[in-house]
């Protein structure tokens, strides 16, 4: 019975408690279907906007030190979509501030062009050559310049590698690597299997971790695979570009960088290097007053007790064997296999061993020779041109510190040869 005396009906009362709330749920329906389109508004206005951002100050951002232009995209295309900017890799020794640096002296273009600087503390080749298969469209046929460091190819494997590798590690430049229709299936698979020996870093992100461990397979099931996964993969894509434009908003709203001058590439532009070695060499005598080893006194005062330790610490021997290991040669010769696939005209500029230093520690000349022929061999056998400074290992003020840094008068050098490179007057 009911309250009114009637009597109840038990299946009325299931068909109300299962009866949904129908107004409450419209009103629901009704928001999503409004929130959707304006947050859908919002992150298009705000891609749009960075994009503008970064075209209005690209010539500050190319050279600008920042750790976003180095793991994300939209900085790198945006520069590449003009001609007067050379894309410019390395690590440290890129990264390092010095005067008379590339994006320093180039940077109002005195001689045509200014450089798109992308590099980091201890950034491996892996990375780079992610950084230019993420924007293999629009690289293709493109310059572009690889800066070596001899001490990347004596690294041990193991921890401090790792180290490297997820410092410098970027999801969004790795899918785009390997999920890009420009670059062949070979290449993207031989690509993904080295990304897999890295599984610390591929963990941080599950979409990612599961394409690349598919595209590494050459099983044909894998290749279904890979259809069902590409829609996420293209999400993912998508959102990772998103954060990266939001974070370099930020950025350049934080920073205040000059606007770009709308500038006409020109190629009869001079700088007198004779005049500018000259400025080099006095400036940095001028800095190098408290050793005999012609590197920074700021640097020397903080490693001066270390210095005497590293005399006759290794040999020969052991030099070569760290040389003929090393990881580093199998990510170069990937990177020139992606030279391959997107035709580009590419120049690889390797840091010469301070000779006197490695003399000190026990690695003969002779031995730091295998180094020089090996990575001539290898842009040899790519047909990729090479510029090694190994007639430099000895030159006074050449370094900056004992670590294979450029001081001033090495980058008066470096610059020289980029600005040769340029203009397609390299010798």
């Amino acid at each position: 019975m009911n309250a009114t005396g009637q009597p109840s009906d038990p299946s009325a009362q299931r068909r109300a408690d299962t009866t949904p709330e129908t107004p409450g749920r419209l009103v629901h329906l009704r928001a999503a279907l409004i929130a959707v389109p304006l947050f859908l508004s919002a992150l298009y206005l705000v891609s749009w906007l960075a994009e503008r951002a970064v075209d209005r100050h690209i010539y500050a951002l190319a050279s600008d030190r920042y750790t976003q232009k180095e793991l994300g995209l939209v900085v790198q295309q945006r520069a590449l979509r003009r001609s007067d900017i050379l894309p410019l890799y390395g690590s440290s020794e890129i990264d390092r501030l010095s005067a008379l640096h590339a994006r320093e002296l180039f940077a109002d273009g005195p001689t045509g062009f200014s450089v798109l600087a992308v590099a980091g503390a201890g950034t491996p080749i892996l990375e780079t050559l992610q950084s230019i298969g993420a924007l293999a469209r629009e690289y293709r046929g493109r310059k572009v310049v690889l800066s070596l460091s001899p001490p990347m190819f004596l690294l041990p494997t193991g921890d401090m590698l790792l180290r490297r590798h997820l410092g410098n590690f970027s999801p969004i430049q790795a899918l785009r690597t390997v999920m890009s229709p420009e670059l062949s299936v070979g290449f993207k698979r031989m690509v993904a299997q080295r990304l897999v020996q890295y599984p610390e870093a591929l963990n941080r992100n599950t979409v990612l971790d599961a394409i690349t461990h598919v595209v590494s397979s050459d099983r044909p099931a894998m290749r279904l695979l890979y259809y069902v996964l590409w829609p996420v993969g293209w999400i993912q894509q998508r959102l990772l570009s998103e954060q990266d434009k939001i974070l370099v908003l930020g950025h350049v709203l934080q920073t205040a960088l000059p606007e770009a001058a709308r500038r006409v590439p020109k190629t009869d532009g001079r700088l007198d290097y004779t005049a500018l070695l000259g400025k080099a060499t006095d400036l940095q005598k001028s800095r190098s007053t408290s050793n005999s080893w012609d590197v920074n006194d700021i640097w020397w005062g903080l490693h001066a007790d270390w210095v005497p330790d590293q005399e006759n610490t290794t040999s020969d021997a052991e030099f070569l064997q760290q040389l003929a290991v090393s990881e580093t040669w199998t990510d170069l010769d990937q990177y020139l296999q992606l030279v391959k696939e997107l035709d580009l005209d590419a120049l690889l500029i390797s840091m010469p061993f301070d000779g006197r230093f490695m003399d000190y520690t026990g690695v003969s000349a002779s031995a730091r020779s295998h180094y020089y022929a090996r990575v001539r061999e290898v842009g040899a056998r790519y047909g990729v041109r090479t510029l090694l400074f190994d007639d430099k290992e000895r030159h006074p003020f050449f370094f900056d510190d004992l670590w294979s840094h450029f001081g001033p008068v090495g980058w008066v050098y470096f610059d020289q040869a980029l600005d040769a490179f340029y203009h397609d007057d390299l010798r």
